[in-house]
């Protein structure tokens, strides 16, 4: 009996903490404050970032800033372009092996890359909902 509980056990703890470390993370999209958007269609956010719209609706051209891995990432290449991370990444490769776009530019921190799109015209990004977004526009996905 003492087995067949430890056993229980032994599997419940095996889920609850795989479920803790799957869990995606909340992603929020960030843009420069002169790209002048505060929300964007999520088809109109995939487009932008699989590099098929280039340009914001005011005419500035768009630059693309990602994380280079991590849950936030990969929940958002999940969420908001339907590939996973690595499709994403074999994806712009192609892209720019074929001269039909340049690779986003990427960051290990989110700090760094909240700090790249406050001081780069255009750009857009994504980060995590607990990372402090100073200086650049939270951008609501509907």
């Amino acid at each position: 009996m003492n087995i067949k509980l430890a056993i229980i056990t032994g599997l419940a703890l095996f889920l609850l903490f795989g479920m803790v470390s799957t869990a995606s993370a909340d992603v929020v999209i960030v843009a420069n404050a002169e790209a002048g958007v505060d929300s964007i269609g999520k088809s109109d956010l995939e487009k932008i970032m699989l590099g098929k719209k280039k340009k914001w609706d005011n005419g500035t051209k768009i630059k693309i800033a990602i994380l280079k891995e991590g849950d936030t990432h990969e929940s958002f290449t999940k969420d908001f372009t339907g590939k996973t991370a690595s499709q994403f990444k074999s994806y712009w490769k192609k892209l720019v092996f074929t001269g039909e776009g340049i690779q986003p530019k990427s960051f290990k921190t989110e700090e760094d890359l909240v700090a790249y799109v406050a001081k780069t015209k255009g750009a857009v990004g994504y980060i995590s909902s607990s990372t402090a977004a100073d200086g650049v526009t939270t951008v609501a996905v509907q």
